[in-house]
């Protein structure tokens, strides 16, 4: 995992370098976590492949914070592949995270 800022409102958490089944889920998982329990000034979480920009109000919460909370989030993290339903061994639900994982969506060269 890397952190990296973007300007002086925003970082970029990177969760892979490979668009795969793991980083999929760390990402989805990364976000939810944000959505339960936001940082005070967070703005928006904007998922990615394999990273997640998060844009923050810089009066409202130091970058240094922000680093802290984004680590704690992550070492909390349980993720794996989608959950698979048994009769078509695809993913049983049809969020984003789940489509690319099996190959379906913008970018993955299926149009369904």
């Amino acid at each position: 995992m890397k952190i990296a800022p973007l300007g002086d409102s925003a970082a970029v958490v990177t969760l892979g370098e490979t668009l795969d089944a793991a980083t999929a889920a760390a990402v989805q998982a990364l976000v939810a976590a944000l959505e339960v329990k936001p940082l005070p000034g967070l703005i928006e979480c904007v998922p990615a492949n394999a990273s997640i920009t998060v844009y923050y109000d810089p009066a409202r919460v130091p970058s240094t914070k922000v680093s802290r909370r984004m680590n704690a989030c992550i070492g909390g993290l349980k993720t794996g592949p989608p959950p698979l339903d048994g009769a078509s061994l695809r993913p049983a639900s049809g969020d984003r995270a789940s489509l690319l994982w099996r190959g379906i969506g913008p970018g993955s060269g299926d149009s369904r």
